[in-house]
């Protein structure tokens, strides 16, 4: 599926920015069950959009975000349980899924999330891309705050992912 329609930017946790695409309608409707798929996407996202709008503090916006996250749990295993299963949709919604957990601040899930795509996905797909340019976004959130010596590349290797991982993990287990 092509990313030729709408592009929705939400202001993300931290400082960030969001940006969702949207395939154009004439190619997100193939048929009844593929329509269903894509409309589970558009209700997360229109929960996630509405969880970006609400303070940090606000405990709706972790409940809203939660009720995407499992919407798009439910559209990946529904991508995958197609005939033949189609993977790349189920990558898709595990991008979201992983924009929606640094919603959250769960950044060491939503580092997991998106190594999944990393790891799992042709290195030439858009999916990888995207994965890839996320998990550099990443890096450079916390690069101020990496030892001089986990420098950073194009293409990251393992290690150089595990650095960004490893600071998620000890971030977490700061005292608030």
């Amino acid at each position: 599926m092509a990313y030729r329609g709408p592009v929705h930017s939400v202001q993300g946790a931290s400082k960030t920015e969001h940006t969702a695409r949207f395939p154009c309608p004439t190619e997100m409707f193939q048929d009844d069950v593929r329509r269903e798929i894509v409309q589970i996407s558009l209700d997360a996202h229109n929960l996630y959009s509405k969880a970006s709008l609400l303070a940090e503090s606000d405990s709706a916006r972790t409940i809203l975000l939660n009720v995407a996250i499992n919407l798009r749990k439910e559209e990946a295993s529904r991508w995958l349980a197609l005939l033949p299963p189609d993977q790349d949709g189920a990558w898709k919604a595990n991008l979201a899924i992983a924009t929606y957990l640094c919603q959250k601040k769960d950044m060491v899930a939503a580092y997991d999330m998106l190594q999944s795509v990393y790891t799992g996905a042709p290195a030439e797909s858009l999916v990888c891309k995207a994965a890839t340019h996320n998990l550099t976004q990443m890096f450079e959130q916390i690069r101020s705050q990496l030892p001089g010596d986990c420098t950073f590349s194009a293409v990251p290797s393992m290690q150089q992912l595990a650095c960004v991982r490893a600071f998620w993990v000890w971030e977490n287990s700061l005292p608030e």
